[in-house]
């Protein structure tokens, strides 16, 4: 399974990486929204996981915004550092299909990614 992680943390983005591959994902990473749109339509990835709370340029839920315009079926999984509020509902009605809140472990990431692999839109 193909994996875009978004983060502007390089330590969040290296964490994932190397939790992902050591499970045999195959991972890009991207450090903001605009380079996240452009490796999504290169990469193609079965999940995308991008951070709520970038700051400057574009935000999560813009990038979570433009990529559902490109690809009404991406697979998103939200990760945030505040507990369920208000513009993480937006990012679910949105389309994300899932969302991890910091600290996880590498099994809430394991088994979120593979959830939102196999989500499915109607």
């Amino acid at each position: 399974m193909k994996v875009l992680v978004v983060d502007n943390s390089t330590e969040i983005r290296n964490l994932l990486q190397v939790m992902l591959t050591s499970r045999n994902f195959e991972v890009e990473l991207a450090d903001s929204g605009e380079s996240a749109l452009q490796k999504y339509m290169t990469f193609k990835p079965t999940v995308v996981t991008l951070d709520l709370g970038m700051p400057g340029g574009m935000s999560g839920y813009e990038t979570l915004s433009r990529i559902i315009e490109m690809d009404r079926n991406a697979n998103v999984v939200i990760i945030t550092a505040s507990p369920y509020d208000q513009s993480l509902q937006d990012c679910l009605k949105r389309g994300a299909a899932g969302y991890l809140t910091k600290p996880f472990s590498v099994n809430d990431v394991v088994r979120s990614i593979r959830q939102a692999g196999i989500y499915t839109r109607h």
